[in-house]
């Protein structure tokens, strides 16, 4: 995994990453984290951290998202699976957090752990936690039918009458070949 501490005005763009955590304790610049795929969670501290366009799945760790005492927030166009028994994300002590367009996943059906007392979480179904933040109001709670290697659902090419090309071969990489 990859563990950033302290860091201000940092970019985590386009990677492939077996967990993530990014503690920004210092006020300033915003940090991004933006179009990743994270295997095994998201954990996230601090000040002025946008996330955007990730994908983050867990099967065995416990939330794809796990925020704490972060402010300025902003958390957009994210896929968050939690291929277990745990909400999607938790949130502990968060302000000023902004979510929405995302798609949600947990075997629990739950999107949300929130901290509200010492030790004591309320869990949210999406549309509880929409009407009681605001937050989400365009996200959706669904598997996001990814489609296993080679079996990508491309319709098949015409030339310009409409006619198959038969020797015109698609593979998984999506490169053509002759």
């Amino acid at each position: 995994g990859m563990f950033i501490r302290q860091g201000s005005g940092v970019n985590i763009e386009q990677n492939e990453l077996r967990s993530l955590r990014v503690i920004n304790k210092q006020a300033g610049q915003q940090s991004i984290i933006a179009n990743n795929f994270i295997l095994d969670g998201l954990i996230v501290q601090g000040d002025n951290i946008h996330i955007f366009f990730n994908t983050v799945v867990t099967y065995y760790a416990t939330y794809a998202l796990s925020l704490t005492n972060a402010t300025n927030l902003k958390i957009n166009n994210n896929i968050f699976a939690t291929l277990n028994i745990f909400p999607a994300v938790r949130s502990i002590d968060n302000t000023n957090v902004e979510m929405d367009y995302n798609c949600y996943v947990s075997g629990s059906g739950y999107i949300i752990a929130q901290q509200n007392d010492e030790d004591v979480f309320s869990a949210y179904v999406l549309s509880d936690w929409t009407t009681t933040t605001g937050n989400d109001q365009h996200s959706i709670f669904g598997y996001p039918q990814f489609f296993p290697r080679g079996e990508l659902p491309f319709p098949p090419l015409t030339d310009e009458n409409g006619f198959p090309l038969d020797d015109f071969v698609y593979e998984t990489d999506l490169h053509t070949d002759d």
